[in-house]
C-alpha cells in the first residue's frame, strides 16, 4: 500500500500543529469521560485524521501488532500519571502531550518504518488507533 502524502499533511496529521479544526476548538476546556471517551480524545488531537488512518491502516497490515484498544492507549499514553494529565487538559495541552512523547521517542530510538516513512512508536500507535476506531465505527 503506497500512502501519497506531502511531509506538510504529515506533519500537520502527526504533531497536531496548532491549526485547529473548527470541531477541536470547540472540543477545547476539560475532558469529561462522560462525553468523550479516551479513545476519541486521543483521534481528536490530528488535525488530518484521513491521513492519520491511512499510516494506521498500512502499519496494520504489515506487522503482528495488536489492533486492541487499550493496548493502543497504553503504547500512546504509557502511564496511568500521563492518562490523568491528558484526560485533565485542554487540547492545546494535549497536543503538547502527545508533541512530548513524539519527541522523546526520537530522542531514545524509538521509531518506526510505515511506507518509507520514519516515525515514532507514538506517532504510530496514535495512527494506528484512528485507524481501528474508524473501522469500528
Amino acid at each position: 500500500m503506497e500512502l501519497n502524502l506531502s511531509r506538510r499533511k504529515l506533519a500537520l496529521a502527526l504533531l497536531g500543529t496548532y491549526a485547529f479544526a473548527a470541531r477541536s476548538i470547540a472540543r477545547a476546556g476539560h475532558f469529561s469521560s462522560d462525553t468523550r471517551s479516551l479513545p476519541d480524545a486521543l483521534v481528536d488531537t490530528l488535525t488530518e485524521q484521513s491521513s492519520a488512518e491511512s499510516i494506521g491502516r498500512a502499519y496494520l497490515g504489515n506487522t503482528q501488532e495488536s489492533s486492541n484498544i487499550e493496548t493502543l492507549i497504553e503504547s500512546i499514553l504509557g502511564t496511568r500519571e500521563l492518562v490523568a494529565e491528558f484526560e485533565a487538559a485542554d487540547m492545546d495541552t494535549r497536543r503538547r502531550i502527545i508533541q512530548t512523547e513524539v519527541q522523546e521517542d526520537f530522542s531514545q530510538g524509538r521509531t518506526v518504518a510505515v511506507d518509507g516513512w520514519l516515525l515514532s512508536e507514538t506517532e504510530v500507535m496514535l495512527c494506528a488507533l484512528a485507524a481501528t476506531l474508524s473501522s469500528q465505527s
